[in-house]
């Protein structure tokens, strides 16, 4: 199971037992589940935060993380999570969220959102520079929620270059 130290279970006893039972069933290779994020003592129920379905839990031979060609970023911290499983399978969904509680300040908040905004900047010029994306989950209009927002990425990215190369056009040749 793929899980940080800022993460941890929601359960009742009812729930934990339907749980147990859904993770035996041999019809399915791995499961989401739905993070539950707290930010300064606060549930961020909107604004895309919930629900936040993440695949975590998949039998190891059957999945593997992509990889999105970031390894020469330096001190990325834990971004490596942040990447998506690909997995070889079927998927199920568990009932119970997943609570993701930051104790840590706005500081740190801030600080930890920089490394990943290095992080970020890699994966877009990886699109912008055509960079193969065999290895990840791929971009598709019509896939899941995380297809959707790399498709949106990199239809965004080409249409900014696209922008940005008529704007160095019109200007240069006016």
């Amino acid at each position: 199971m793929g899980i940080n130290c800022r993460l941890r279970r929601a359960h009742s006893a009812g729930t934990l037992g339907r749980n147990r039972l859904a993770i035996e069933d041999p019809n399915f290779d791995g499961y989401y589940l739905n993070r539950k994020v707290f930010f300064l003592g606060q549930w961020l129920r909107y604004g895309g935060r919930y629900p936040d379905w993440n695949l975590r839990l998949f039998k190891h031979e059957k999945g593997r993380y992509e990889n999105l060609g970031t390894e020469s970023v330096p001190n990325t911290g834990d971004n490596e999570v942040h990447e998506h499983v690909i997995l070889a399978g079927q998927v199920g969904y568990l009932k119970n969220d997943m609570i993701h509680e930051d104790y840590r300040d706005l500081f740190h908040w801030i600080e930890r959102h920089n490394r990943y905004s290095n992080w970020d900047a890699r994966v877009y010029y990886n699109i912008l520079t055509g960079r193969d994306d065999s290895g990840t989950i791929g971009a598709n209009l019509f896939g899941d929620a995380v297809q959707r927002k790399r498709f949106l990425k990199k239809f965004g990215c080409g249409c900014l270059l696209n922008h940005c190369s008529d704007l160095f056009y019109f200007t240069s040749f006016s």
